[in-house]
């Protein structure tokens, strides 16, 4: 009785440290999925703990608010409704990524590549995103509210419904985007390349157009501007 005493401390002292170590790191206990469909977090090997942290491909991966990703190859993670806001991905590759509702709010994504990544209903509000390449990226109403898109690449990228009010986009290329019924308002075009944009009831009141690029485009009226 006494040994299984023992056990029994010993296994409660084991899970307190590792609730513990979960909480102090601010992070979840799971959610994450690699792109072979292993699990983050959880008890799945050695390779992972219930800190919300793993090891893929020789590399440590630590999922939460804050979190550092420079340059980190995360492409074809499948991380739906993950709390990245204020984390700093700054040329991390995110192509093909499933970060539908994720909270990236105040994220560094500076010259990050996030094409084709699902980025539907995130919130990237403040976040910044220059030099970003949201190349065939689908937003339908992402939340980039205040963000920073100077010179971001969003060639055929899908903002049906997003909101990009106050949003800076000077310089950014948004040839081929479809930007239905987007919120554009007070924000910054400033030399932004809309050719052939698809602007159908998109408000653009308070917008800066200056020296932006239109050609072949639907605007919000519905008209086309040759």
């Amino acid at each position: 009785m006494q040994f299984l005493s023992r056990l029994t401390r010993r296994w409660w002292v084991m899970l307190l440290l590792g609730v513990i170590v979960g909480l102090g790191a601010g992070l979840p206990l799971g959610g994450a999925v690699m792109p072979g469909g292993d699990q983050l977090g959880g008890w799945t090997g050695e390779e992972w703990t219930w800190s919300g942290c793993g090891i893929w491909n020789g590399e440590e991966y630590c999922f939460g608010p804050g979190a550092h990703f420079q340059g980190a190859d995360l492409s074809g993670f499948q991380l739906p409704d993950v709390d990245l806001s204020g984390a700093d991905l700054a040329g991390a590759d995110l192509s093909g990524a499933d970060l539908r509702s994720a909270d990236l709010r105040w994220a560094n994504l500076a010259s990050a590549n996030l094409s084709e990544a699902r980025l539907d209903s995130a919130n990237l509000s403040g976040a910044n995103l220059t030099g970003a390449n949201l190349r065939y990226a689908e937003m339908w109403w992402a939340d980039f509210i205040g963000a920073d898109l100077t010179g971001a690449d969003l060639y055929r990228a899908d903002l049906n419904g997003a909101d990009l009010s106050g949003a800076n986009l000077s310089g950014a290329n948004l040839t081929w985007a479809v930007l239905r019924s987007a919120r554009l308002n007070d924000a910054n075009l400033t030399g932004a390349d809309l050719k052939y944009a698809y602007l159908r009831s998109a408000d653009l009141t308070g917008a800066d157009l200056t020296d932006a690029y239109f050609h072949s485009n639907i605007m919000p009226d519905g008209s086309f501007r040759s």
